[in-house]
């Protein structure tokens, strides 16, 4: 018998759910197959191991202590994200403080300022500077030669 075929019995096979004609081939494959014999009682070992823990006594405790451990998390998270929203409110604040300062700087200063006029910034330019007409540059005709 091939050891494939074996490998893909096993767990039938340790079930006692195959025919005993099958059955025979693979005691006698297991017999002569150091692997095959190795990996049955690996198999043999496993299941041993979760019988144990099938047979063993839960703790009583157990389910007291997983809400625990669950609620203190629950309360260390919420710590967390307070240390996390601390210094983004006192950034935002900051910020608002400082436009709050401007707006009410520009403001102000514009009242000490007054409306700005344009027009008469150039005329008295123009008075200071003894110029009489300011050449437009755009209404300017440059003829190359």
């Amino acid at each position: 018998m091939d050891c494939r075929i074996v490998q893909h019995n096993l767990f039938t096979y340790r079930e006692n759910d195959l025919p005993p004609g099958i059955t025979r081939d693979i005691e006698a494959h297991i017999s002569e197959c150091e692997s095959c014999k190795k990996l049955l009682a690996g198999f043999q070992s496993v299941e041993t191991l979760i019988e144990k823990d099938r047979a063993a006594e839960p703790n009583p405790f157990i389910a007291t202590r997983i809400i625990l451990y669950i609620e203190n998390d629950l309360a260390r998270q919420s710590k967390k994200r307070g240390l996390i929203l601390r210094p983004i409110l006192v950034t935002l604040t900051v910020l608002g403080a400082v436009a709050l300062g401007y707006t009410i700087g520009k403001s102000g200063f514009d009242r000490i300022i007054g409306p700005v006029d344009n027009n008469n910034q150039i005329e008295n330019l123009k008075t200071e500077l003894y110029i009489h007409d300011f050449i437009d540059e755009n209404t300017t005709l440059i003829i190359n030669e």
